[in-house]
């Protein structure tokens, strides 16, 4: 078993870019500075007339 520290981020938005997705990377990259394997799953592409469009990952 590694010490090395895994991360991952589940991020729901549907605003790629937005202000959770950026606060989302600079968690993470916080994280991955300090030696953190990191790994950030967004759960929706896109959103278009009221209906989210889920990824399976």
């Amino acid at each position: 078993m590694s010490d090395t520290p895994e991360i991952i981020a589940l991020v729901g938005s549907y605003r790629k870019g937005g202000m959770n997705d950026q606060i989302v990377d600079a968690i993470l990259a916080g994280a991955r500075e300090r030696g953190a394997r990191i790994r950030k799953i967004s759960l929706v592409s896109g959103y278009k007339s009221n209906k989210f469009n889920w990824l399976s990952v």
